[in-house]
């Protein structure tokens, strides 16, 4: 196997989760985030060679710019073309923020069938805690949680220093934390 196709292969788990994060839920119904990852390899393949002289820490940096900046055209190519235009089509109802849907899902691996009782309330507050948070707030806990970037490459993404990025992400784990302690019942937990 090709150098490419082994550090596809072992990025791939990781480039999947980053690529359902941020796929827009009106596109999800008309392409499957597998075929999005096709679409990454290929153009990866194509840019290889630019990569081996990067400056990225990681090659997985490296390979999730090649899925946002092969997603961001997916996005342009079904949502903004009038033609294929996905915000046109009647679904029944309109989806939920990105965000909201990915918050759903940490809740709902958190909690336990005993717990469902609990869950719709603390879903509310989580809704109501992410708008309070700021957007670079929300965009480390998401780099650190649902794309799972390190500390190191999550400093890399958003221009910061290491020492900087740690300590900004356990801010705001605390801001989010505090925000959503004050709304959920006290008989439950969350974090």
């Amino acid at each position: 196997m090709s150098a490419l196709g082994n550090l596809f292969l072992e990025h791939r788990p990781r480039l999947w989760k980053l690529i359902c994060y941020r796929m827009h839920g009106l596109l999800m119904r008309r392409v499957d985030p597998d075929d999005v990852l096709q679409e990454v390899f290929l153009a990866a393949s194509q840019r290889f060679e630019h990569y081996q002289n990067s400056h990225y820490a990681s090659p997985f940096l490296w390979l999730r710019d090649v899925s946002l900046q092969t997603l961001h055209n997916t996005h342009r190519f079904h949502l903004t073309t009038r033609q294929r235009d996905a915000t046109r089509e009647d679904h029944g109802r309109h989806p939920e923020s990105r965000a909201v849907e990915s918050w759903d899902r940490l809740v709902a691996s958190l909690t336990s069938p005993s717990q469902r009782a609990i869950r719709s309330e603390t879903m509310t507050a989580i809704r109501e805690s992410l708008t309070q948070l700021s957007e670079t707030d929300q965009e480390i806990i998401a780099l650190r949680h649902f794309e799972e970037l390190t500390n190191a490459e999550t400093a890399q993404v958003l221009g910061m220093e290491p020492k900087a990025s740690s300590i900004r992400y356990i801010r705001a784990l605390d801001r989010l934390r505090s925000i959503v302690e004050q709304q959920i019942p006290p008989d439950s937990t969350f974090m």
